[in-house]
């Protein structure tokens, strides 16, 4: 009888459990948020951090900005640019609402406490006043030697004795107290008023930084309406750059080929060194065991196939267990890779997007567009072998790197200082950035490729904030 009463209530449970299933599932819900929010909970000196980060990259636009000559009329760049920047405002402004925000919490919760302590205060104060005016009135009447000698024996005379040492102690107590709680009513209205303070700063600031993006959103109409009159130079323009996109690509894909040809023969080259030497181990054996006579067994030398194809040292660009070690590690770094450029703005993202002037027209990006300085020096983004060098007017020199199955592109330079089959280091200058002469921007091009396969550059390499 007890299994089955025991039965009926489990069934009673899971059927409660499953008519309530949204109401469990919201508990559940929230019990994890409670558990992992504070990991990811923003704190006043990370909002300070990250507004820091926000403004170094809005420095670095704001000298890409000015670097255009009077003379220069309104480029796309430009206009990226300013697009770039009132991202970077509306950042910044988001970053100083959280920042707000945790103040208002800060404030709200000083508030309270404030509010507490004051009740506290007033009624130990009420307190205190009360056992003062017992004790004044005891004393009038009743004084403490009177008390001990009116004990019926020495017993009862200890016992008030401590009884008096402790009403003494209690009154301390009860003074330290009151002090204590005074103190800290004290500092949390000093707090109070810092949180005050920083929050109508952090008021100024936003509304600061809210004019500023009206400013840049006003630019950027303006450039818009600028540009709109060029429709047709800027069909023009995306045509050329698409034939030239579509010329660099082939050179890309033909690299790659040529690369994996070059690994293949490598490979085999290998192979064919492996099995000479086994046939040459199996004939010195036979040799051997016809004489019958006893030798030292001398290991077989390594027959050595040259697939060299480095310039300088001869060693094989491709060979499978140096490359495959070494994309090994270009995988292992994703999302760790330095930037091609000491200083930086993306200005244009991977993929398909809808062009920002001509309308029902979109542009593919197959990597990432960098506005940088003047002069800027290019870099290898990690270890790898230069596979080919291009030349293209619309690209001017492009440098394809390779890391066994990976491959990085590195086009729009005035000048390269390396060439195919060199070696590179990360962070190694490979050539000096290329500037426009029409809008004076300098513009560093990276693609990142595994295999054919065209990837995102930007979730490789660093992120800035």
């Amino acid at each position: 009888m007890k299994s089955i009463d025991k039965y009926k209530t489990s069934a009673i449970g899971w059927k409660f459990l499953y008519e309530h299933k949204v109401i469990f599932s919201l508990l559940v819900l929230f019990f994890i948020c409670q558990i992992f929010t504070p990991i990811y909970a923003k704190t006043p000196k990370n909002l300070k951090a990250e507004q820091a980060k926000i403004k170094a990259e809005a420095s670095e636009i704001a000298t890409l900005l000015s670097s255009t000559k009077k003379e220069h009329k309104v480029s796309l760049n430009d206009l990226r640019l300013v697009k770039q920047q009132i991202a970077n405002k509306k950042s910044l402004i988001e970053s100083i609402a959280n920042e707000i925000g945790l103040i208002d919490g800060n404030i709200e919760d000083l508030n309270q406490k404030i509010e507490v302590l004051e009740n506290k205060f007033e009624d130990m104060k009420r307190t205190y006043a009360e056992t003062i005016r017992k004790t004044y009135r005891s004393q009038n009447g009743y004084s403490k030697l009177m008390f001990l000698f009116s004990s019926n024996d020495f017993n009862d005379a200890y016992k008030r004795y401590k009884y008096i040492q402790y009403y003494t102690d209690y009154r301390k107590g009860q003074f330290k107290d009151l002090n204590s709680t005074k103190e800290s009513l004290r500092a949390n209205i000093d707090d109070l008023e810092v949180e005050k303070n920083t929050q109508k700063e952090l008021l100024g600031k936003q509304k600061a930084e809210k004019k500023d993006l009206e400013k840049s959103q006003k630019k950027q109409e303006e450039m818009i309406a600028e540009l709109k009159q060029k429709e047709k130079v800027l069909m023009r323009q995306l045509s050329d750059k698409k034939e030239a996109v579509k010329q660099l690509d082939q050179e890309i894909k033909s690299a790659i080929e040529k690369a994996r040809r070059e690994a293949a023969a490598a490979q085999k080259a290998r192979e064919m060194a492996l099995a000479a030497r086994k046939k040459q181990a199996a004939k010195q054996q036979k040799k051997t065991a016809i004489t019958k006579t006893p030798t030292k067994k001398k290991p077989a030398k390594e027959i050595k196939v040259s697939n060299s194809y480095h310039k300088k040292t001869g060693e094989s660009l491709f060979t499978p267990a140096i490359s495959t070690k070494r994309a090994k590690k270009f995988a292992k770094n994703k999302g760790k890779l330095p930037w091609p450029v000491s200083q930086g703005v993306v200005v244009s993202s991977f993929g398909t997007h809808p062009h920002p002037i001509i309308k029902n027209i979109s542009i593919t990006n197959n990597g990432i567009d960098i506005a940088t300085g003047k002069g800027a020096l290019v870099k290898a983004i990690h270890d790898g072998v230069v596979a080919s060098k291009i030349y293209t007017p619309a690209f001017k020199w492009a440098i394809i790197v390779k890391h066994d199955d990976y491959f990085t592109v590195y086009t729009n330079l005035k000048s390269a200082s390396v060439n195919a089959g060199d070696k590179v280091n990360v962070l190694q200058p490979i050539g000096v950035a290329s500037r426009n002469q029409q809008d004076g921007k300098t513009i560093v091009h990276l693609e990142v490729w595994k295999g054919e396969q065209k990837m995102n550059p930007i979730k490789w390499i660093k992120r800035k904030r």
